[in-house]
């Protein structure tokens, strides 16, 4: 309901939040797909419970582009694996990620690493 009355939202910031264990399900987390026109996502001072729900959180917005990290935390300390990747992953043209756990480091190299293997990512920025 609230995408219909923000049509235009375009940036996303979560900050200053605990993602306890059972307190964001994964399905709560992609009904932001509804927010088509979010390019934008901060993440700040967050603790989550694993990185699939930044990773999920991630895929759930198709049309993001610009993404940054700052202060992120996982209670599981778990890699994330490839096939975890986000599925707009390759999309994103800038990604600024600083002061995060180990499995968040891990996910967002994996997604740079993906990022740059197509041919018409040319001067992305990535800061890992």
């Amino acid at each position: 309901m609230l995408a219909g009355k923000l049509p235009r939202l375009s940036t996303i910031t979560i900050e200053d939040a605990e993602w306890a264990i059972g307190s964001v399900r994964m399905e709560d987390i992609g009904c932001l797909a509804t927010f088509s026109s979010v390019r934008d996502l901060h993440v700040v001072n967050v603790t989550l419970t694993n990185v699939a729900q930044l990773s999920r959180l991630v895929s759930a917005l198709p049309q993001l582009r610009a993404l940054w990290c700052y202060n992120i935390d996982c209670v599981q300390k778990q890699q994330v694996s490839p096939a975890a990747l986000p599925l707009n992953c390759a999309t994103l043209n800038d990604l600024d990620v600083r002061w995060v756990a180990p499995a968040v480091e891990d996910l967002f190299v994996q997604i740079s690493r993906a990022s740059r293997q197509k041919p018409d990512f040319a001067g992305r920025e990535f800061h890992i």
